[in-house]
């Protein structure tokens, strides 16, 4: 019964070792689930700040494309402004050249007076008011010849006024030459400015469309960019979809190992008892294996004394059998009467 009763308490004791294993093992499984928890929760924080900074980025790259996008409609208007300004030049140089070479023709003609005043109306320009002022010098200059040439004629015969004529020619056209050189320098300095004018606004187009060009490369290859970055930021979108089902799946199981370790803790004083009795019973085993040695001991020395017993004994048995056997002479027939001699 004794044995019974110590076979089952080393049973129980053994069902006890092996819950408290369980149960460390548990423990040690959820503090590296705790650990998991808390380093997907660090990786969810960096992929906030990431995703956050990504937006950033984001933002920052439709801002610049929202920019280039003005600046492509302001460069178009500006092209469109300089084809305008451009155009209308040519035309105006045109116009100019047009009316300069026929103010020119016309002033060889008689009738240059007559066109010219028709013209007035058009004072606005200052080109056609230089040649205006050279038209009436020429003119000026032309009365003053006819009127010379009549009075030549009429006094042809008077060779002292011929003399006093020609002493008078050279007088009077030189002035006249020399107001018209002046205002046909003037008209070719003002075109010639012109011209260099329109040169440096052309070399300007010319430099703005190589920066334009260099603008839209560098606006492809953000583009591109932009594209790359989007695809990243989709990508760490699903990743942190997937992490945040984890961590939610996480929070629950941690949960559910919260209750557990809660419920637990109710077997906590139970254990301790256990413990308790196991110690004792651990007391108790060590107490009986010194009994049970001192049993074997003893009992090896009892065989011990019983075959010395048996060897000292079993001799002397043998010879009172022997001596109580009955004793037959082979002389004597009958009952004999003579007595066994025991050695």
């Amino acid at each position: 019964m004794e044995n019974n009763a110590l076979q089952q308490r080393s049973s129980a004791v053994e069902k006890n070792k092996k819950q408290k294993q369980t149960f460390e093992m548990e423990n040690s499984a959820l503090q590296q689930r705790s650990l998991a928890f808390e380093k997907s929760n660090k990786q969810k924080h960096t992929f906030q700040m990431e995703n956050n900074a990504l937006q950033q980025r984001s933002s920052a790259v439709e801002k610049s494309k929202k920019q280039k996008h003005t600046f492509e409609m302001e460069n178009n208007a500006l092209q469109q402004r300089s084809s305008a300004v451009e155009k209308n030049l040519c035309q105006k140089m045109m116009k100019d050249d047009t009316q300069w070479r026929d103010n020119v023709r016309k002033e060889s003609e008689d009738g240059l007076a007559a066109t010219l005043e028709k013209r007035a109306s058009s004072v606005g320009n200052p080109q056609l008011q230089i040649l205006e002022k050279i038209a009436r010098s020429m003119s000026d200059l032309r009365h003053v010849l006819t009127s010379q040439l009549n009075e030549i004629k009429e006094k042809s015969n008077l060779p002292s006024t011929s003399s006093n004529l020609i002493d008078k020619e050279p007088n009077i056209s030189p002035i006249m030459l020399e107001s018209v050189r002046e205002s046909l320098d003037n008209v070719v300095d003002k075109f010639q400015s012109k011209t260099a004018h329109q040169r440096d606004k052309l070399k300007m187009l010319n430099q703005f469309d190589g920066n334009f060009e260099a603008f839209n490369q560098q606006w492809e290859r953000t583009q591109r960019e932009h594209q790359r970055t989007t695809q990243m930021i989709q990508e760490l979108r699903t990743e942190i979809d997937s992490i945040a089902n984890t961590s939610k799946r996480m929070v629950s199981a941690f949960d559910q190992i919260q209750e557990n370790i809660h419920n637990l803790g109710h077997i906590k004083p139970l254990i301790e008892n256990i413990q308790k009795l196991l110690e004792r019973r651990k007391k108790q085993q060590r107490i009986e294996e010194r009994y049970m040695s001192s049993i074997n001991q003893r009992s090896m020395q009892g065989e011990v004394l019983q075959r010395m017993v048996d060897q000292a004994v079993l001799p002397l048995v043998e010879r009172i059998r022997m001596c109580h056997y009955p004793f037959t002479c082979n002389e004597c027939s009958g009952n004999c009467k003579h007595k066994m001699i025991t050695p």
